[in-house]
């Protein structure tokens, strides 16, 4: 139960696991609210907050679905609304994976006040994921409402609520789910393409079910090599490895002291980079380093995230990420440091106030920051030719950081059709040599159109889990899950009471006499591929030996024996590929008792079955 004073909100989720119901393309779980429908709705101060904010554009604000015929307020129609695609958001950016619009099943005032409505909804989930961490994010979106309630916004404590809402919860629930910014586009694509979705324990969710099924975490998969998660972790033992195979690689030394790197760096020439063997995005890495004692600050700093630290030749040009995938050349683009591109009218400093007003307004949790207009801005300027009071030609990109480090958003250019073949294959050859399903590349060369032997160009790191966005995650999921390809378990379904666990037993038979790996689950059994009882531990009930089943890679067909109304009331953890076969009307209550339900309720069940 969370309770919004300043609303006069009592929301409460059902303790019920998520499951298809309604028609809707995600899992969702029953949400009710008590609240008092607003008289001032601000919604087109809403509006332009959501988009200048949190970067939530119309598209991402669909009207709600209803279940049935009802009149809302507009007032309340509109909160309702606005409230979840604010939740959604906020799920999404917790690294929930949520896309689907609520349906509202009822919506009507209280008897005993008329201003005061009782509103009945499903809102979308993720199979595995607490309910709590659900109401947590929509209680949290309509406290962020309460503000478009009144005659006036106040746009200072309404910023202050959102660090609220980043600090209460967007953090907290990353750390608990270890989503990385990797995991919404990936999943966004799999709600686009109808793959299903579980989330399985930290950091770890599972696309597909059955033997269809994939495991990934962020954008790492089950058919990543171990050896080759651990020889990428390691930058000296990838580069040694590389390096037998004859790949261009930056020269490096590895040094355990700030005078031994100041050595190392003499020995290699400067300029040089220092920065830890084990970590990655740019982490306690320090670039373009001429002197000894800039060596020396560098070692310490990275012996603040490291006790490895190399010092490596610095390569002349950019940084191009070449992204691979399943042995084949997906995506690349060159990670420029942050920087601003001219309309042909405004000069650079104009652009850049321009650039950090608009960043300034957004919410703590978009991870986007304003760029410093000091001494390496105006460093980096002087050395492209530029002055501030300059006016850039339209299209002209001048830059203000001397590399793309994770302080400041870089300027990525994509440039997968002009990565040169020879590039390309490169980067193919070394994914396989790690036997990387996934993996990034990071090429340094001043233009990757050109073959690396033609420009000296060099691998300096390569990727684990590469952080990859909607246009790879596209190509990942169209490989993993090609049109033709099936998602989802065959599921047969057999209602009834005992004759329904008779008919699933034949069937069960049938199957493995045919070569088939098919389980069964009825609500108190579950049978193995060969017939035999399939021991488990602390699962109850058909909804968790169902879900159990969804997970593993062997099973080709489930049979579930529904034999009570439990997954009605819940919605079934599955949908699509679906069968269901009425055996008899002997299906009871989940909650007790052996009188069968009434026909209009088994209907009902059956349609719940196929995810209606």
């Amino acid at each position: 139960m969370a309770q919004n004073e300043k609303l006069k909100i009592e929301l409460q989720i059902s303790r019920l696991p998520p499951g298809y119901l309604f028609g809707m393309d995600q899992p969702s779980v029953s949400m009710n609210m008590m609240l008092q429908a607003p008289e001032v709705m601000l919604e087109e101060t809403a509006a332009q907050v959501f988009e200048e904010t949190f970067k939530i554009a119309e598209d991402d604000r669909p009207k709600l679905l209803k279940a049935a015929k009802f009149e809302m307020p507009p007032e309340l129609e509109s909160f309702l609304r606005l409230g979840c695609a604010m939740a959604r958001h906020l799920m999404q950016k917790s690294g929930l994976p949520v896309f689907e619009t609520e349906v509202v099943l009822h919506c009507a005032p209280t008897a005993g006040n008329v201003s005061i409505f009782d509103v009945q909804m499903r809102v979308p989930s993720v199979i595995g994921v607490s309910n709590a961490l659900v109401a947590a994010a929509y209680g949290q979106a309509f406290s962020l409402m309460g503000f478009f309630v009144t005659p006036t916004f106040d746009p200072v404590e309404f910023r202050a609520e959102t660090y609220a809402a980043s600090e209460n919860l967007i953090q907290p629930i990353r750390r608990q789910l270890a989503a990385g910014l990797s995991t919404i586009p990936v999943f966004n694509e799999a709600f686009e393409r109808d793959v299903p979705t579980l989330f399985l324990t930290k950091g770890l969710f599972q696309l597909g079910t059955g033997i269809h099924g994939r495991i990934v975490s962020k954008s790492a998969t089950d058919r990543d090599s171990a050896l080759g998660a651990v020889i990428s972790a390691d930058k000296k033992l990838t580069h040694e490895l590389l390096a037998s195979v004859g790949a261009p690689v930056a020269d490096l030394l590895s040094v355990n002291s700030a005078e031994s790197a100041a050595q190392a760096a003499a020995q290699l020439g400067f300029p040089v980079v220092v920065k830890p063997a084990d970590q990655d995005r740019g982490i306690g890495i320090s670039l373009d380093l001429e002197t000894e004692d800039a060596v020396r600050a560098a070692y310490a700093a990275a012996r603040k995230v490291s006790s490895k630290i190399l010092v490596q030749r610095r390569i002349p040009g950019h940084c191009n990420r070449l992204v691979v995938f399943q042995g084949e050349f997906v995506f690349g683009y060159t990670r420029n440091p942050p920087g601003v591109t001219g309309d042909g009218t405004s000069t650079v400093r104009d652009l850049v106030d321009a650039f950090n007003t608009e960043h300034s307004k957004l919410a703590q949790h978009m991870d986007s920051k304003p760029i410093p207009f000091d001494d390496e801005a105006l460093a980096c300027l002087q050395d492209q030719g530029v002055e501030p009071e300059d006016v850039l030609e339209n299209e002209q990109t001048v830059f203000l950081r001397e590399a793309n480090l994770p302080d400041f958003a870089g300027v990525n250019v994509i440039v997968t059709d002009e990565v040169h073949p020879e590039n390309k294959a490169l980067a193919e050859r070394l994914a396989r040599l790690l036997r990387l399903e996934s993996v990034g590349l990071d090429l340094i060369s001043p233009d990757p159109s050109v073959p690396w032997y033609e420009n000296n160009g060099a691998i300096t790191e390569l990727n684990f889990k590469p952080q990859i966005g909607e246009n790879t995650a596209r190509r990942n999921l169209e490989a993993m899950f090609p049109d033709e390809a099936e998602a989802s378990v065959k599921i047969e379904c057999m209602v009834g009471g005992p004759a329904a666990l008779r008919a699933g037993k034949r069937r069960h038979a049938s199957l493995r006499s045919e070569g088939t790996k098919a389980f069964l689950a009825s609500h108190e059994v579950t049978l193995d591929a060969d017939g035999s009882v399939l021991r488990t531990h602390g699962l109850n009930g058909l909804y968790q030996r169902a879900v159990a089943l969804l997970q593993n890679p062997e099973a080709e067909v489930v049979i579930l024996v529904v034999q009570t109304d439990e997954l009605l009331q819940s919605g079934p953890p599955f949908r699509g590929n679906v069968t269901v076969t009425p055996i008899d009307d002997g299906v009871v209550s989940a909650n007790g008792g052996e009188k069968a339900l009434p026909k209009a309720a088994v209907e009902r069940l059956k349609k719940a079955l196929m995810g209606y």
